[in-house]
């Protein structure tokens, strides 16, 4: 049996924890037990320093023997307020372990389940074993006496609150994570909100996680929570109810000039329309026309074939037809246009009619 166990940290680590913030303290307890659910042992092995200790850490490696690990004089360290930790990691024989990747994972669990500030992650000299916590404080304002919103230090064998959720916990706070989850798209399961965090929570919380690219451990944590909420609450705002579409005004055709001489169209050249191909075909048997250019015209009869699929016309179909004959009765000369401008002017013109003028306009399309 390993002589590293969760009891032995946690008694290791109490000791140190003596003078430093509660809130801080109970996120260093809490940092143990996440690491240990994951198959990493660390303990506290630094909490509240003096300003006597810190400029004696400070001068090692300067002008005492040994390596320097610290460039903060007395009262320029986190650790001189109470609101900073070290860990180390220890193997199964409770010695010691200054190296290795299992640093970078703690340092991402105290990060993103915790909302620890990590010395791993700072950009010049970076210090895996550190965590501190300031509430937003500078180390300037402490300097100048400030204080945390949640003073006190935390003696020996304080009980420590716990503050994150996981797979085993119920009650009304678990349900209050289901009904957001569920809210924001992702099922918790055949118990829906009931305030078990079972399999399906777990399930839903590592799919929310693995989707805003947070550590997809299953355990809602501080930085699980927090964007969860953002979540929810985005998906609370209604939405903008986007602004009617005014109709188009109709479009007063142009009075035609009688002296303008229409202009000659080579229908030799005019593309062909492949979707209209079977149409062409029923056209071709029906006598309608031979296939090539130049073709008759279609009798307002056999134009009904021409335009099969149509259906019943609309209003607005009538007039988006009207609008396609405006701009091609130039390119494509049809039958007396000027009778086809008044009667689409004026809304006379019957289904039949319509037909027809498609059948006009579409004759002159086919290959």
């Amino acid at each position: 049996m390993p002589a590293t166990t969760l009891d032995y940290l946690l008694e290791r680590s109490e000791k140190r924890l003596v003078g430093v913030n509660a809130t801080v303290a109970a996120k260093a307890i809490e940092l143990i037990k996440l690491a240990y659910r994951n198959g990493i042992n660390i303990a506290v092995t630094q909490g509240l320093r003096t300003f006597a200790e810190q400029n004696a850490l400070y001068e090692q490696g300067r002008t005492k023997p040994g390596k320097i690990v610290t460039n903060a004089r007395g009262g320029q360290s986190i650790h001189n307020y109470g609101l900073a930790f070290d860990i180390a990691i220890f193997d199964d024989n409770q010695n010691a372990v200054w190296t290795g990747n299992d640093y970078n994972r703690v340092g991402k669990l105290g990060q993103q389940l915790l909302g620890l500030e990590w010395g791993g992650a700072w950009r010049s000299f970076k210090d895996l074993p550190h965590f501190q916590y300031t509430f937003g404080l500078t180390l300037s304002q402490l300097q100048a006496g400030r204080k945390p919103p949640s003073g006190g230090a935390v003696a020996p064998s304080q009980p420590l609150p716990k503050n994150y959720l996981e797979r085993g916990d119920s009650g009304t706070l678990v349900k209050g994570l289901q009904g957001k989850l569920q809210a924001v798209g992702f099922s918790v399961g055949s118990g829906g909100v009931d305030g078990d965090y079972g399999v399906g929570t777990e399930q839903a919380v590592k799919a929310f996680q693995k989707k805003y690219g947070l550590t997809a451990d299953g355990i809602a944590g501080a930085l699980t929570l927090a964007k969860l909420d953002e979540v929810y609450k985005a998906s609370q705002k209604p939405k903008p109810t986007p602004a009617p579409t005014p109709a188009p005004k109709p479009t007063t055709p142009p009075a035609q000039d009688p002296a303008k001489e229409e202009p000659k169209v080579d229908k030799s050249k005019l593309p062909a329309d492949p979707a209209a191909r079977e149409e062409v075909n029923e056209a071709i048997e029906r006598g309608i026309t031979n296939g090539a250019r130049p073709q008759d015209e279609a009798k307002r009869q056999d134009a009904m074939v021409m335009a099969k699929r149509a259906g019943d016309f609309q209003d607005y179909q009538i007039q988006n037809l009207y609008t396609t004959f405006q701009q091609v009765k130039d390119k494509l000369p049809l039958q007396k246009p000027e009778v086809w401008e008044e009667k689409l002017e004026n809304g006379d013109v019957s289904q039949q009619e319509m037909l027809y003028l498609i059948a006009q306009l579409t004759l002159r399309s086919f290959g």
